[in-house]
């Protein structure tokens, strides 16, 4: 019986680029879009605020580089806690 490591592997190897990779994961609902995004503008934002930059200015720099409003945001930090 073959191990879902070796099938991923497998099939991982027809893309031709990670973005594809990552494409088709997402579509077939192994990775969550929505929880990387989380995941990733609060990283962003972390790491704004540890360099020193205000709340506020941190949260408007992260919402103009992904290209989201400044609520999204702010749910993205407070709402999903548990991601």
């Amino acid at each position: 019986m073959l191990k879902p490591e070796r099938v991923l592997a497998g099939r991982m190897a027809e893309f031709y680029t990670p973005q594809e990779a990552f494409e088709w994961l997402v579509n077939k609902g192994i990775i969550d879009h929505k929880r990387c995004r989380v995941f990733v503008m609060r990283a962003h934002y972390t790491a704004l605020i540890e360099s020193g930059v205000s709340k506020m200015d941190a949260l408007t720099a992260t919402a103009d580089e992904y290209s989201v409003s400044e609520p999204a945001v702010q749910e993205a930090l407070y709402r999903f806690k548990d991601m």
